[in-house]
């Protein structure tokens, strides 16, 4: 059971990242991709992995976008993008979750551990958690609508080869601890 909500929860962030990224993506599609033929685009060259915010120093491993890689976008799917995101990130501000956290840290730091509160402050952050994860599930679903069917094609064989590099390393990780 661990393993299937680790995979949902990752499938998800990797979703939202991907969503979020996407939309921030300004550049035009270019007919044939990048000018080399492969449909990639200006913003997806492979040697542009980094993008600004919070993955400015690795990008994510599937290239920075996520559900949307290699997906060509018109300005105005891209607009409709960025107003969905916006939306959620207005209905889910941060400084809830910075609250948790210093919460969390009290609860640490404190001289005598108090297991009834720390059971009590997770059991409240993880419904928090799975109502965040519920509603960014609703973002990606109407950011997903917003796809044309050969998009939608797109981003079901994108999400098909995160799944299968998933459980490959799942297998190898597995493997390593034996």
């Amino acid at each position: 059971m661990r393993k299937l909500t680790a995979m949902i929860l990752a499938s998800t962030l990797a979703l939202g990242v991907g969503a979020a990224n996407a939309a921030e993506t300004t550049a035009a599609p270019v007919a044939n991709g990048n000018g080399n033929g492969n449909g990639m685009g200006m913003m997806h060259h492979p040697d542009m992995n980094h993008q600004n915010g919070m993955m400015q120093k690795k990008g994510n491993r599937h290239g920075g976008m996520g559900m949307l890689a290699g997906i060509q976008l018109t300005p105005e799917q891209r607009q409709q993008i960025r107003d969905i995101r916006q939306q959620f990130h207005k209905a889910h501000p941060m400084p809830q979750m910075m609250d948790n956290f210093k919460q969390m840290q009290q609860l640490i730091t404190s001289d005598k551990f108090d297991e009834a509160a720390a059971r009590a402050h997770i059991e409240a952050n993880n419904k928090v958690r799975n109502d965040v994860a519920v509603e960014r599930m609703k973002m990606e679903h109407q950011i997903y609508s917003l796809l044309t069917p050969a998009q939608k094609q797109q981003v079901n064989q994108n999400f098909e080869k995160r799944v299968q590099v998933m459980m490959e390393r799942q297998g190898k990780l597995n493997q390593s601890q034996q």
